[in-house]
């Protein structure tokens, strides 16, 4: 109401208004452009918000973003229903996912711009203020989601359809070259960061990297050779046998600096490839 006169609009304006703000707050050719007015307009109501920062906990939000834009992941979780025994451990964490199912409903169907991870942080007993090693994190979150959906038969697969895949160590004897193959499962590769001198760095070249080095096995490292029956040298190399439909791709940014005996992190600015 504005000096005494009441402003009408109609339904269909009013979406139309809201799909039109909520496209400005995106990014510049984020998404297409808003569709001519028609009566099937679909209104998006919101896209995944900024999260705020509670001090260190950018390794927190970064990982809530990407989770966030993955539609199967968020209506997994979001439909999870607490089940099976009360222990400690299983009260602790359906907190945990409970947080996790109320910040994913923010995120994707709120109205803010910007959300806050306050809560989720505190189920998972984090200190705001110290920063942490985002794939350790990561791995972590996902190993005790992996053990609570093993009471649930609809949420008993889901990381693993969505992030899982095989790959083969094949180890090689600098002897007599025989080789052999040993297959594991993987829901995150996690990348080193590699120097190019002043060059740019971008995730393929880091990926190409992890997929073409080699690891020299040798002193006390040696490899058993099977067929010479002693330990040998030997090269190990890693092989790709299946790639889930969302490949997770983590960088290695921190290091055990022994000079200091402590976790260092990288700063190295890694772009997305072209």
């Amino acid at each position: 109401e504005t000096s005494g006169i009441i402003d009408t609009i109609t339904l269909e304006q009013l979406l139309l208004d809201l799909n039109f703000f909520h496209r400005s707050l995106l990014p510049e050719k984020a998404v297409p452009p808003p569709p001519k007015p028609n009566k099937h307009t679909i209104m998006v109501v919101t896209v995944p918000p900024g999260i705020k920062n509670l001090g260190a906990t950018c390794y927190l939000n970064s990982q809530l973003q990407c989770l966030a834009l993955n539609p199967v992941f968020t209506q997994g979780v979001i439909s999870w229903q607490a089940s099976g025994s009360n222990n400690n451990n299983n009260v602790m964490m359906m907190d945990i996912m409970s947080s996790l199912q109320r910040i994913l409903v923010t995120m994707n169907c709120g109205s803010y711009r910007i959300a806050s991870a306050e809560k989720f942080a505190q189920s998972l007993g984090l200190q705001q203020d110290e920063m942490q090693d985002p794939n350790e994190f990561a791995r972590l979150l996902f190993d005790r989601m992996q053990e609570l959906f093993q009471a649930s038969p609809t949420q008993k697969d889901l990381l693993f359809h969505i992030f899982g895949g095989k790959y083969e160590y094949v180890t090689e004897c600098q002897v007599c070259q025989t080789r052999s193959n040993r297959e594991e499962t993987y829901m995150e590769l996690t990348l080193p960061i590699i120097k190019k001198n002043d060059a740019a760095v971008d995730v393929q070249m880091c990926l190409d990297h992890y997929l073409n080095s080699q690891e020299i096995l040798t002193g006390d490292n040696q490899y058993f050779c099977q067929v010479c029956q002693s330990k040998v040298n030997a090269s190990r190399k890693i092989q790709l046998r299946h790639v889930p439909p969302v490949l997770n791709l983590q960088l290695s940014r921190y290091r055990f600096d022994m000079k200091h005996m402590m976790k260092r992190k990288m700063m190295d600015k890694v772009y997305l490839p072209q």
